[in-house]
């Protein structure tokens, strides 16, 4: 076992995390395993078995986690944050949430240019909105691991962008997620997600731009689009002494 340098775990049969959670808690805790030469782990399946096995693996050289999860109603992930922690190369600069027909992914990379990445987490699931509820549940443990990423992007494949988005994803529910990247200087909105975004990120009555994407400092749109649409979120900032650059991608 210490010689491993890639290890991949994959459940193809979905179980209630309750289910699994009590057939765990019958049996005796697993013995602590050091992986000095682990630099990639995959797993997919259930939470609560992620869960059960991280606490008794140690891999300080890890420098690439694949996780991908079956669609459930909460994602309780504390020890994996606690995974994270311990790896000694794990590094995250830049960060891509793609959201597409059947799955919601986020993508951490080690810094903007790499094209490997560092963190990948992926549900599989259907709806829109149930695909935002999914991931703002990982955001929301891994926002001090994130505190790193200074570039975000945001994408949307298989759907057409307008009304499907526009009618399923509240405001807030952005919001929420944006929140969970404190230290974004670049935003990137990909095509499908500018009116939707643009209509999300004015601020509220009494709001400060320090609560949402304090440190931003350019937001990058498709090209060929009415740079309007962000008007309103970049007077806010200009505002409030903080200057925001608009500037078109092809």
């Amino acid at each position: 076992m210490p010689q491993i340098e890639i290890l991949g775990i994959t459940f193809h049969t979905p179980a209630p995390n309750r289910d699994v959670e009590w057939e765990l808690w019958r049996r005796p805790r697993m013995t602590q395993v050091t992986l000095p030469n682990l630099s990639w782990f995959a797993f997919g399946g259930s939470s609560a078995y992620l869960e059960a096995l991280l606490p008794c693996i140690t891999a300080p050289r890890l420098g690439k986690l694949r996780v991908i999860l079956f669609d459930q109603l909460t994602f309780r992930l504390p020890r994996l944050l606690e995974f994270l922690n311990t790896a000694e190369n794990l590094r995250f600069s830049s960060a891509t949430l793609r959201f597409e027909e059947d799955q919601v992914s986020v993508s951490v990379y080690p810094y903007t240019e790499a094209r490997k990445y560092a963190l990948y987490m992926e549900v599989g699931c259907r709806e829109l909105d149930w695909q935002m509820e999914s991931i703002a549940q990982i955001l929301g443990v891994f926002r001090v691991a994130f505190s790193t990423v200074e570039d975000l992007a945001l994408e949307c494949w298989g759907y057409d962008g307008s009304s499907e988005l526009r009618d399923v994803v509240g405001g807030t529910q952005w919001r929420d997620l944006l929140r969970s990247f404190t230290n974004v200087k670049t935003l990137r909105v990909g095509l499908g997600l500018v009116q939707q975004l643009a209509r999300s990120l004015p601020l509220k009555n009494g709001e400060s731009p320090m609560e949402l994407l304090p440190e931003l400092k350019l937001l990058l749109y498709p090209d060929l689009l009415d740079t309007s649409v962000f008007a309103e979120f970049v007077d806010a900032y200009r505002i409030a002494g903080r200057r925001v650059t608009l500037r078109p991608f092809a």
